[in-house]
């Protein structure tokens, strides 16, 4: 790589006062000579992005790690540009940066959201984590550091993140993530109290109600989830989730008829999702009602053929009703298109068996 030279001093020298042609003319002159010269090469590009030209600031960024790997310099550079771009390549420079510097926390910052981004959230954590205050010093990093948390199943830590948020920047969507956070970290209480403001306006969005029912319901208040989940039905009718949480909430409560009468409105406005006929059927199978629920579950089968619990439902009806022959041949055609399926293929080993 050679020692640094009077000429690297110079254009360093004209980057720092914004002389950004000045920097780049003496790049190019040194390059004519030594067309491998890693440094001039960084200053080439430092000069170009600062310039404005990307894409040229890229190339020669890329040419100074190609001829000197371990470049530091050349890497930041390179991953900086990737990284605002959202190349590709750009988690691969960060890596060989990591390789020679393994505490260099900007470059774990950049790397966790480019994981996040990605629903690499097990390998983001780690590096949220060595990113320090670089993360906590970001509200959208921290977001996504208290998401990824929830997403590989650690409620507490992600709890701690949306707390920490909260007492940073009190809005309705930290108030509704920390909320969340509570609710999947089965403190009910602190979460509705969290979540009483919103839930006291005047018109409390559909998703705050939502997330105000699955609290109630959890802390054994029913008669209030009943009643908060009407609301987000009323505030949202065109959105599936809240009929399949109310009908869930019947299910547990041995309150089938309710269920259904709740799925029939959401059916009336959504006929074509799969899963409001999944869940009648289900609730259907409860009241005995095994013709209405087959064809519930077929209908959902054919609305979406991908939902295989529909498919182990039809098995698993006709079996009740002793039809081993057609209920071989339903589990054997789920097995087949869902081969990952464990208990697709539980039930299949099981039809065989008998």
């Amino acid at each position: 790589m050679g020692q640094p030279s009077s000429t690297d001093d110079a254009a360093l020298a004209l980057l720092q006062k914004g002389d950004f042609a000045g920097a780049l003319a003496l790049a190019n002159q040194a390059l004519q000579q030594n067309s491998h010269d890693c440094r001039m090469l960084t200053i080439r590009g430092l000069a170009l992005k600062r310039s404005g030209r990307v894409a040229d600031a890229t190339n020669a960024f890329g040419g100074a790690t190609s001829f000197c790997p371990t470049f530091l310099p050349a890497l930041e550079g390179l991953a900086e540009l990737q990284y605002e771009e959202r190349s590709p390549q750009a988690a691969a420079t960060l890596e060989k940066i990591l390789a020679l510097q393994p505490e260099n926390r900007t470059s774990h910052a950049m790397l966790a959201v480019i994981q996040a981004r990605t629903g690499k959230c097990g390998d983001a954590v780690k590096h949220f984590a060595k990113a320090g205050d670089l993360v906590r010093a970001n509200t959208a990093a921290m977001t996504q550091y208290g998401s990824c948390l929830l997403a590989i199943d650690e409620p507490e830590p992600a709890r701690d993140v949306f707390r920490k948020l909260l007492d940073k920047q009190d809005t309705s969507g930290s108030r509704l993530r920390y909320a969340y956070a509570c609710w999947k970290a089965n403190d009910y209480d602190e979460g509705l109290q969290v979540l009483a403001p919103l839930l006291n306006d005047v018109s409390p969005a559909a998703e705050t109600l939502t997330l105000g029912a699955r609290l109630a319901e959890s802390a054994g208040d029913t008669p209030r989830a009943v009643g908060l989940l009407q609301k987000a039905i009323a505030a949202k009718p065109m959105d599936p989730r809240n009929y399949l949480i109310f009908a869930e909430v019947s299910f547990n409560h041995s309150s089938f008829q309710v269920g259904i009468d709740m799925l029939n409105a959401g059916i009336a406005r959504l006929p074509r999702e799969a899963r409001l006929y999944l869940g009648r059927g289900v609730l259907e199978v409860q009241q005995s009602k095994f013709d209405e629920a087959l064809a519930d579950f077929r209908k959902a089968h054919q609305l979406d053929p991908n939902l295989s619990l529909a498919g182990d439902a039809i098995g698993i009806m006709l079996d009740q009703r002793h039809q081993t022959a057609e209920s071989l041949a339903a589990y054997a055609a789920q097995a087949k298109a869902h081969p990952e399926d464990a208990l697709v293929q539980y039930l299949y080993a099981e039809a065989l068996s008998q």
